[in-house]
């Protein structure tokens, strides 16, 4: 209880009048309780059997009266468990205030709701109301009552179990069907297809609360980590002391779409190819991954913590939950001796323990994804500010009041906060200071020294193509022709400038013969030069069309197989020769780990591929300025590899961040018939956490305000 209430005059307001109390579940100890119902805001609070008795003799005047009239032998009240729950009430809104209290407060909560700050606590996740669907949901319950039979859910469970089977037994074909929805339709189809399954979703959840006779007060949108969400408000299922009942509520839109994933798995099966087995296709997919990877996350307010909180019975989860957190950290520090928020049982103190420990770093890692989303794809300066805000509100503002709660203490608790706050720093301190790792991990690609990719010069007949060897055998030297190119076009240019040329020549000729025409003879010299000059360039050009093997090494041609006669079109890429001779590493360092490496350090390189060994290799040489379009698509975070990069205009990969490109030798020849990836370990030197932070943070004032 605050020192607030207890220094207070030692009265008691009115309770509002709209209040409603009815019989509640059993408590985890086997206790009664009771639901105080708050009909203005739509809350319900779980009480026990004291504070029942309390609000039955509650009556406006003395506090020693109301513990008095309370006051049972078997329900021992006194003066202090009423003030608690005249704090409670007040807390919550529940006590009747007169008009000239009531109306500043009303103002101060709405002040509340506006400005920055308000965002700021609510820009995760808020809800905008649309309607209220009690009528339309009653008419609809009473048509359908056999969803809610346990038939129903035997058939609907098998159904499910088989459209299940049958689609493991075609789960290749099924997983090849997704690149083909990698794109702007795909993305539209998904997006529909999402929003008819959450309508079904939340129209089961509030159908199965009508079929238990609750009051569904309403559906709206709920916008959560600026993605906006349907919701149902099925919180009257408070009212149900039965916990099956309300895992029925909970469980009903995941069960909904579990079967409407069924459905639309079956379908696909059984429809050709066309638009509705496409959205079949889509609708199982976002079906299935919105039940299991999102719904039954219960680290948010989805069904999946619902569901954990009517199966532990603990209500109001996330707050119990942070409540006994809070109190266990603080006695870590302090070893003061408060009594504990709630006494729960073992097993269940545990589980809720654990969850509020994984719902804080969740919170906290998810907000700073999304400032990061925020600094990479928008507003950079946005993005620091919202990761700073999250860092300070998630750690810094709980540290500042836990500190100052410890002094305000200090004289009670003496010297321990202190002993025990330093252990805890210099841990702290240890994990920052330490230098910890040694090893940088990074995909990395071996590839040839050097290589050469041939390309047609121009568009054209392929006249002269190479034997088709056997990769191994298919060596060529510096020199030696591999394509010959033919263009009919080209060469029809070179006669026809060949004919122009001449003809300017021989009138330039005649020309110089007669002194009188010399204005004539120096425009003739002029066009023989420009023509001579055109016709010089088409024969180079021609030149080119015989393409030679720009080094000595080993022949790759793509996979269909050249032959005289082809059409080609200029750029068309026709293959690469590689020396074989010599071999390269090459990687990509992030710009934290750039100062722990240099050329000279030693590294190994292990492949992919299960019967190819380990190759140890020395740096050779790192970039001076980081990369910023990455050449090779496997190095790409999108293509499953470790660099942050996106997809750009003409399919061009963006970085999103600082790379720096580093290329390593293998110290033994390392022969192979072609390139491959691996995971590369450098060995760098030794750094601290607080280092690298420290770097990550100067990197960031200086790329973005110059600092």
């Amino acid at each position: 209880m605050s020192q607030a209430a207890l220094a207070g005059p030692e009265m008691v307001p009115p309770l509002r009048l709209d209040l409603e109390i009815q019989p509640g579940p059993a408590s985890l100890w086997g206790q009664p309780t009771w639901t105080l119902h708050d009909p203005a805001a739509n809350r319900f609070f779980r009480v026990g059997t004291r504070e029942v008795e309390i609000l039955r003799s509650w009556r406006p005047g003395p506090v020693a009266t109301v513990a008095e009239q309370a006051h049972t032998q078997a329900t021992p009240v006194t003066e202090t468990h009423v003030l608690e729950l005249r704090e409670f009430l007040s807390r919550n809104n529940l006590l009747r205030d007169t008009p000239d209290r009531a109306i500043p407060r009303f103002l101060r909560v709405q002040a509340a709701k506006r400005g920055l700050r308000h965002l700021l606590r609510t820009y995760l996740f808020f809800r905008i109301h649309l309607f209220q669907p009690d009528a339309f949901l009653s008419s609809l319950a009473q048509r359908t009552g056999v969803l809610f039979t346990p038939g129903f859910a035997l058939i609907a469970l098998g159904f499910t179990f088989l459209s299940l089977f049958l689609l493991l037994r075609q789960w290749d074909m099924f997983l090849a069907t997704v690149p083909e929805f990698l794109n702007s339709r795909g993305a539209l189809l998904s997006l529909v297809s999402l929003f008819g399954a959450k309508i079904f979703h939340e129209l089961a959840h509030g159908l199965a609360a009508k079929r238990f006779g609750l009051r569904v007060t309403s559906m709206g949108v709920a916008v959560l980590l600026l993605w906006p969400v349907l919701y149902t408000n099925v919180n009257q299922s408070w009212k149900l002391n039965d916990s099956r009942q309300r895992l029925i509520i909970d469980g009903a839109g995941i069960a909904a779409e579990l079967l409407l994933a069924a459905v639309a798995g079956f379908a696909w099966l059984l429809l050709d190819p066309g638009p509705l087995r496409d959205i079949c296709f889509v609708l199982a997919v976002t079906s299935w991954i919105m039940s299991l990877a999102v719904n039954l996350n219960p680290l948010m307010r989805f069904d999946g913590y619902y569901l954990l909180s009517d199966l532990l019975g603990v209500d109001n989860l996330m707050e119990r939950g942070q409540a006994l957190l809070h109190w266990h950290v603080s006695e870590w520090l302090t070893g003061a001796g408060d009594a504990p928020p709630e006494r729960l049982p073992g097993p269940t103190q545990s589980v809720v323990l654990v969850h509020a420990v994984c719902t804080r770093i969740y919170r906290l890692t998810l907000a700073l994804s999304i400032a990061a989303l925020v600094y990479a794809l928008a507003f950079k300066a946005l993005g620091v500010f919202l990761a700073v805000h999250q860092l300070w509100s998630s750690l810094g503002a709980p540290l500042l009041r836990e500190i100052r709660r410890i002094w305000k203490r200090r004289q009670e608790l003496g010297f321990r906060p202190m002993i025990r706050g330093s252990v805890f720093l210099a841990v702290v301190l240890l994990v920052l200071c330490w230098p910890w790792n040694t090893t940088i991990a990074t995909r990395a690609m071996l590839t040839a020294a050097q290589t050469a990719h041939l390309h047609a010069p121009f568009d054209g007949v392929l006249t002269r193509v190479p034997a088709q060897e056997p990769v191994p055998t298919r060596m060529v030297h510096k020199g030696d022709a591999l394509f010959r190119v033919h263009s009919p076009e080209l060469e029809q240019h070179i006669r026809v400038a060949e004919i122009r040329e001449s003809s300017t020549r021989h009138m330039s000729e005649l020309l110089s013969m007669d002194q009188t025409m010399l204005r004539q003879r120096l425009t003739r010299e002029a066009e023989s030069r420009e023509q001579r000059a055109n016709l010089d360039g088409l024969l180079q050009r021609r030149e080119k069309a015989d393409i030679r093997a720009p080094l000595s090494g080993r022949l790759e041609l793509p996979a269909q197989a050249w032959r005289t006669g082809i059409f080609v079109a200029e750029g068309t890429y026709l293959g690469t020769v590689l020396d074989t001779t010599r071999q390269r590493i090459v990687a990509y360092v992030d710009e934290l780990e750039l100062s722990r490496i240099s050329p000279g350090g030693s590294a190994r390189l292990y492949p992919y591929r299960p019967e190819s060994r380990p190759v140890d290799c020395v740096i050779r040489s790192i970039d001076a300025t980081a990369a910023t379009v990455l050449e090779t698509a496997a190095f790409a975070s999108v293509h499953g590899g470790d660099v942050p990069a996106r997809q750009g205009p003409k399919g061009r990969l963006i970085l999103q961040g600082s790379a720096y490109r580093v290329v390593l030798e293998p110290i033994s020849p390392c022969p192979t018939e072609r390139q491959y990836f691996g995971r590369l370990e450098i060995q760098g030197q030794r750094s601290a956490l607080i280092q690298r932070i420290i770097q990550k943070v100067r990197g960031l004032l200086t790329r973005e305000f110059g600092i």
